[in-house]
C-alpha cells in the first residue's frame, strides 16, 4: 500500500475515513504486530502461517522430514484450533524442558506436537526430528544450540515393543534427564496412552517419575463444544467441498449433531471430509454421509478398503503394513512383486499404486529417497481390523515374505491387546539389559509372572486383544508362518535383527501360535548359530546371551541345547580382551546357575572371576582413560564407570573408584557445560495465553454460505 494509493483510497472512501492514517496496509500492519510481540505469541495464527516460519522449518539441514513438510504445517495451521491442551503443553515445556503427549488414536497428538513445535522455531529453537530411536537425538545434541527434539510414535504405532530395541528404554530416561538439565532444550514425544501404559509396565527405566511428571494426555473431553465447531468448520471451510454442499450443511445442521456426538474425533473429521471429496459425494447426501460415518466410524474405511479397492490394493496396503511403514518405495514394489509371484491375480505395481495413493497412502520424497506411508494412523488402523481379518490377503503377504521382520511386525499387530499389562515376557530385554548391566537381577521376578514349560511366552489371555479376528487368522496360518519364518532365518538375510534374535522371536511366536518346531528345524538353527560364533563385539555376546536365556527356560529337546550352551561357554570363557567381556561372562554364568541340574557340568568349564583379577587388572588403566576422554553424556560415563567398579569390586579390586579422579572430572566438566548453556533468549516464561472464543455456533457456520 504506497502512500499515493492511501490518498487515492482517502479520496473515493471520503468522507468515512478522514486521513491517510487511518488506511492499514499490510506492511502496516505486520509492523504493529512486530511492536507487540507479545499479542502475536498469544494468538499463533498471526506468525504460524509466516513463510519465513515455516521455511526456517523447512530449510534446516539437520530436520529429518520431507519436501512436503512445508505444505503439512501450512495445512494444519490452517484447521488447528487452539484449546487447553496447547497451554498446558508449553507450562510442561518451561517447567521440565519435556512433554510426552499421549493419548487416544484420533484425538490429535501428532497435530499439537507439530505446533508446538513451530511454535518454538518461531522462539529461535532449532528443530530435530527423531524417526528410528532416541540415539539419533544424542548424536545431534549441540549444548550451545537452541534445540528442540520431537519424536513421534516413539513406542510405535501399535506395540511398544515395536520400537523400543536394546537399552532404548535407558537411553530415553537419560536423554530425558539430559534434556530437563539444559535450559536450551526442548524434548516433545508422542504415543498412544495404552501404549505408554505397556512399556512402563515391562519396560522398568520408564516406570520412571521423569516419564510421568512430563506427560501430558490429550483427552477429547479437552474439546469444549466451541473448539469442536471450530474444528469441524475449519475442515469445511479449507477443504475442497462445494458451495452447494457447505450450503446443506448449514440448512441442515448436520453440524449439531456432530459437535455433539459420542465419537467425535478430530481425525475422524479429517476422514470424513476428505473421503467425501475424493467419493464425490453430491450435497444432498453429505449430511447423511457426515452423520454415518460418526455413528460407524469403521463402516467410513470399510467401504473404501472393501468396497473400492480389488485384491491388488489390498495386498498392497497389507504389505505396507507388514513393512512398518513408512518404507522405501522400492523395498514396497520388491515385496508386492513377491505377493505376485504367489498365486495369480495381482495388477502391476504402478497401476495398484496409483490406485491408492492419494485415499490411503501418501509418497514423499525425502533425502534417502521416496517413501511410502498410510495417509494416517487412521487407515492403518482400518487395514488391520478390516483386511486383517482376510485370510487370502493376509496368507499372501505372509507367504511371500522377503524379510523376516515383515512377519514379525504382522504378529506385534495382530498381538495388541488392550491392556496396560505386558504382552509378553521379552527374552531380549531382560538378558541383553538386565544381566550384561548388572542391573538386579528379574530372575525372581520373571518366575512369578512365567509358567513353566512352553508356557514361558505364551501371552496373558485375561487382556482383550484389539484386532481379534487379525489374530484369529494368523493363529490359523501357524504353520505356514513358522515354516516362512525358518526359511527367512536360514537364508541368514542381514538385517535388524542379529541371528541370535531372530532365533528368539521365532521361539516365541511358535510358542504362541502352538506350533511345534521339529527337531531337524532345530538342529539346522543351532548349526546355523554355532557356525557363526565366536563373533567380535559385545553387541554379539548380548544377543547370545538373551539366545541363552530363551533356550533356559524354554522346554525344548537337549539334544538342540547342548551344543549351543557349550558352544557359548568355550566362547565367552575364551575371549576376555575388554571390561564387558568379563561382564558377559559374569552374565552367562549366572543363568546356568539357575539350573545347575541342567547345566552344571558346563558352568564348571567356565572360569571363576575370581582368578581373572590379573587379566582384569590389565584393562582397567585404558579403560579409566578412555572414560575420562569421552564426549558421551555424563549419565553414561557414571554408568560405565560404575559397572567397571561394580566387577572390580567382584574380582578382588578395590580402589577403582580412588584411581578414577580423572573420571569424576570429566563428568562434572560435562555437567557444567550442561548447565552453563542458559540464555534468557530461550526463557518460554513471557508467552501468552489462549483463551476460547464465544461465538455462537450457528452463526459461526451460516458463515460457511456467505
Amino acid at each position: 500500500m504506497t502512500p499515493a494509493r492511501k490518498q487515492k483510497l482517502a479520496q473515493a472512501l471520503a468522507p468515512w475515513v478522514r486521513t491517510e492514517s487511518d488506511i492499514w496496509g499490510l506492511e502496516d500492519l505486520q509492523s504493529l504486530i512486530r511492536s507487540n510481540p507479545e499479542i502475536e505469541k498469544r494468538h499463533y495464527k498471526l506468525w504460524l502461517n509466516s513463510t519465513a516460519v515455516l521455511e526456517r522449518v523447512l530449510h534446516n539441514d539437520i530436520l529429518a522430514r520431507t519436501e512436503g513438510y512445508l505444505d503439512e504445517l501450512t495445512r494444519k495451521s490452517q484447521i488447528y484450533v487452539q484449546n487447553e491442551s496447547f497451554e498446558r503443553a508449553r507450562k510442561l515445556l518451561d517447567a521440565h524442558h519435556a512433554c510426552i503427549v499421549s493419548g487416544a488414536q484420533g484425538v490429535g497428538k501428532t497435530t499439537l506436537a507439530d505446533i508446538l513445535l513451530v511454535d518454538l522455531v518461531a522462539s529461535g529453537y532449532q528443530p530435530v526430528l527423531v524417526s528410528e530411536d532416541i540415539s539419533e537425538a544424542d548424536r545431534l545434541y549441540h549444548r550451545e544450540n537452541a534445540q528442540v527434539f520431537i519424536y513421534d510414535d516413539f513406542l510405535g504405532r501399535s506395540s511398544s515393543f515395536e520400537k523400543l530395541g536394546k537399552k532404548e528404554d535407558d537411553r530415553l530416561l537419560r536423554f530425558l534427564g539430559r534434556v530437563k538439565r539444559a535450559p536450551n532444550k526442548r524434548l516433545i514425544m508422542t504415543t498412544r496412552e495404552y501404549l505408554l501404559q505397556q512399556a512402563q509396565v515391562s519396560y522398568e527405566h520408564l516406570n520412571d517419575n521423569q516419564v510421568d511428571v512430563a506427560k501430558l494426555i490429550l483427552d477429547v473431553g479437552l474439546y469444549t463444544p466451541m473448539h469442536r465447531a471450530h474444528i469441524l468448520y475449519n475442515h469445511l471451510w479449507f477443504s475442497d467441498l462445494s458451495e452447494q454442499t457447505l450450503q446443506e450443511v448449514v440448512d441442515s445442521r448436520v453440524y449439531r449433531t456432530i459437535i455433539e456426538h459420542d465419537n467425535y474425533l478430530p481425525r475422524l473429521v479429517e476422514d470424513a471430509v476428505s473421503l467425501a471429496v475424493r467419493a464425490d459425494v453430491p450435497p444432498g447426501e453429505f449430511p447423511g454421509f457426515l452423520t454415518s460415518a460418526f455413528d460407524n466410524p469403521e463402516e467410513l474405511w470399510r467401504n473404501i478398503l472393501e468396497g473400492q479397492f480389488g485384491q491388488s490394493e489390498q495386498v498392497l496396503l497389507m504389505v505396507l503394513l507388514s513393512l512398518d511403514a513408512p518404507a522405501p518405495v522400492i523395498e514396497l514394489e520388491s515385496c508386492y512383486l513377491g505377493a505376485q509371484v504367489v498365486g495369480v491375480g495381482l495388477e502391476p505395481f504402478d497401476t495398484t499404486f496409483r490406485s491408492v495413493e492419494g485415499t490411503a497412502l501418501a509418497l514423499t520424497a525425502g533425502r534417502g529417497g521416496n517413501a511410502v506411508d498410510f495417509v494416517n494412523p487412521g487407515v492403518q488402523d482400518a487395514v488391520m481390523k478390516r483386511l486383517g481379518r482376510r485370510p487370502e490377503v493376509v496368507g499372501r503377504v505372509i507367504a511371500s515374505a522377503r524379510r523376516f521382520e515383515q512377519i514379525v511386525t504382522l504378529w506385534a499387530h495382530a498381538s495388541q491387546r488392550r491392556t496396560a499389562a505386558p504382552v509378553r515376557p521379552r527374552f531380549r530385554v531382560v538378558a541383553g539389559q538386565a544381566f550384561i548391566r548388572h542391573q538386579p537381577t528379574p530372575l525372581e521376578r520373571l518366575q512369578d509372572s512365567l509358567k513353566s514349560g512352553l508356557a514361558a511366552s505364551v501371552f496373558l489371555r485375561s487382556a482383550e486383544l484389539e484386532n481379534r479376528e487379525f489374530h484369529q487368522v494368523m493363529v490359523a496360518q501357524g504353520a505356514v508362518t513358522i515354516e516362512k519364518l525358518m526359511e527367512l532365518f536360514l537364508a541368514g538375510q542381514v538385517s535388524g535383527l542379529s541371528l541370535e534374535e531372530k532365533a528368539v522371536v521365532l521361539l516365541e511366536i511358535s510358542v504362541d501360535l502352538e506350533v511345534s518346531i521339529t527337531h531337524n528345524q532345530l538342529d539346522e538353527m543351532a548349526r546355523a548359530l554355532i557356525s557363526r560364533w565366536p563373533r567380535p563385539g559385545a553387541e554379539a555376546k548380548e544377543a547370545a546371551l538373551t539366545l541363552v536365556y530363551c533356550l533356559d527356560r524354554l522346554d525344548l529337546p537337549v539334544e538342540f541345547v547342548r551344543p549351543v550352551i557349550d558352544k557359548a561357554v568355550d566362547w565367552f570363557g575364551a575371549s576376555l580382551n575388554e571390561p564387558q567381556d568379563f561382564a558377559s561372562l559374569k552374565a552367562l554364568k549366572e543363568i546356568l546357575e539357575e539350573d545347575e541340574e541342567k547345566f552344571g557340568d558346563s558352568v564348571l568349564e567356565l572360569p571363576e572371576l575370581s582368578d581373572l583379577a590379573d587379566e582384569f587388572e590389565e584393562l582397567v588403566e585404558s579403560e579409566l582413560d578412555r572414560l575420562s576422554e569421552s564426549d558421551d553424556s555424563p549419565e553414561t560415563i557414571s554408568e560405565e564407570l560404575a559397572m567397571l567398579t561394580e566387577l572390580a569390586d567382584e574380582l578382588g579390586i578395590h580402589d577403582l573408584d580412588s584411581r578414577a579422579g580423572h573420571v569424576h572430572d570429566r563428568i562434572a566438566d560435562l555437567e557444567r557445560d550442561d548447565e552453563d548453556t542458559s540464555d534468557p533468549d530461550w526463557s518460554d516464561g513471557n508467552r501468552g495465553s489462549s483463551r476460547g472464543g464465544s461465538d455462537d455456533v450457528d452463526g459461526l457456520f451460516r458463515s460457511l454460505s456467505n
